[in-house]
């Protein structure tokens, strides 16, 4: 069984102090042009009321601030690990309407009904299951009734298509079945990939991060009091996956994660904005 040390995650995540070591070494979402576009392409929906007080939630260096400050009353950059607040801070020195706060996704109680819109880009990834749970109930908690949380979850379904893409490759290049096979296992086994809970060990601090199937999170957001708008592959380009070593197969449909678009239920919804 694969589990984490919560010490070594805050550890990791503060490495924002490091920041040209930290980009370069994690998979960043506001980087790569495909996720990218089809993000905001949602959020220029929901934005629709220059008042509204929308949560960076699990901020990092602050790569979404410039698109959002424009576009709402303000922005609240939420994060457990303070070297990153200071790096987005230190970035965005021009944009008077941002608040930053330390504080983590696993108790939000001071923030309960005070954000319109909840923003969560791949920072649902803890090392344990119930702090996930958690995670995703203390955002409903955190939104005021109508308001919108947009959630990219990383995909354990990544995992499984990237290791059929291996396999072929090994194919290809004249291994037996068994050997390609033996291979693909050999590189998954040295991240000790569990498929069965959606936990994966990664990088040279071995942070343990959870990973999500698709029905999983469906059955996450509905138990914290969700109405799931609308929950679709997030795909990112080649170019970008083979930059942080997921792997290079030009041709083949993309390697993904989730995007969650979930309302908190009320009489007069934002949801009508989506349609």
């Amino acid at each position: 069984m694969i589990t984490g040390n919560k010490e070594i995650e805050r550890a990791y995540w503060n490495q924002g102090k490091n920041n040209e070591q930290y980009e370069e070494n994690n998979f960043t979402v506001w980087t790569d042009r495909m996720a990218r576009e089809k993000i905001i392409g949602h959020l220029d929906k929901i934005l629709c009321d220059s008042t509204y007080i929308v949560a960076d939630l699990g901020c990092g260096p602050g790569h979404i601030l410039p698109y959002l400050s424009p576009l709402c009353g303000t922005v609240m950059k939420i994060d457990y690990a303070e070297e990153m607040l200071k790096v987005a801070e230190s970035r965005n020195t021009d944009l008077t309407n941002i608040v930053y706060k330390h504080d983590d996704m696993r108790d939000l109680q001071r923030w309960y009904d005070t954000f319109d819109i909840a923003i969560a880009t791949n920072s649902i990834l803890p090392n344990s299951i119930d702090d996930a749970d958690q995670m995703v109930i203390e955002i409903f908690k955190s939104l005021k009734e109508g308001g919108v949380c947009v959630a990219v979850m990383p995909s354990i379904e990544t995992s499984n298509w990237l290791a059929r893409l291996q396999y072929k490759s090994y194919r290809e290049d004249g291994l037996s079945e068994e050997d390609a096979k033996r291979e693909v296992y050999k590189e998954f086994e040295e991240k000790s990939f569990d498929g069965l809970f959606g936990f994966m060990r990664d990088g040279p601090e071995n942070l343990v991060q959870k990973y999500f199937y698709y029905k999983e999170i469906k059955y996450m957001f509905k138990e914290a009091g969700f109405n799931i708008l609308s929950l679709e592959e997030l795909p990112y380009g080649w170019e970008h996956s083979r930059k942080y070593g997921y792997g290079y197969f030009p041709g083949e449909k993309e390697i993904f994660d989730w995007l969650v678009i979930a309302e908190k239920p009320n009489s007069e919804s934002l949801s009508t904005n989506l349609t």
